[in-house]
């Protein structure tokens, strides 16, 4: 693994970048991959992780230009604000890219309504609910 300026890593087999982003209570690790229609970034604690596309064309029927998913915190981690932290890192990555809003689904079968809830009291609207499912946007202000 090579280091380059402000702690940032790329492994020379993967040109992957890895870089630690440092905040009151946890260290978020970034890992970013650029593929030929996205930009993923993983952004991972310990205990937690969650994942961010940054689109280079609008998808779908909204138009969406960015989307979070696979949050992910281990059950002895809850309660400490990492899914939080996880997100605001994720919402703050693609508003730096000049992104205007974020998306994410909700399902039934695999998050609790609290969770649903939590993402409703963050400023995330529903543009589509019904059956276990919620498909969600927050606007980002500039």
């Amino acid at each position: 693994m090579r280091s380059l300026l402000n702690g940032v890593k790329i492994n020379p087999a993967t040109n992957i970048q890895l870089k630690p982003i440092s905040n009151k209570k946890t260290m978020i690790q970034i890992q970013k991959q650029t593929w030929s229609k996205r930009t993923l970034y993983l952004l991972i604690t310990d205990g937690g992780s969650v994942q961010l596309d940054i689109y280079t064309q609008p998808q779908g029927e909204y138009g969406i230009g960015a989307f979070i998913h696979n949050l992910w915190v281990q059950p002895y981690c809850r309660k400490e604000g990492k899914a939080k932290e996880l997100l605001d890192k994720a919402e703050t990555i693609a508003r730096n890219t000049g992104i205007s809003a974020v998306y994410l689904e909700w399902e039934a079968a695999e998050t609790s309504t609290w969770m649903l809830d939590h993402y409703i009291s963050r400023g995330y609207e529903k543009l589509e609910y019904g059956n276990g499912y919620a498909l969600l946007k927050k606007p980002l202000n500039p």
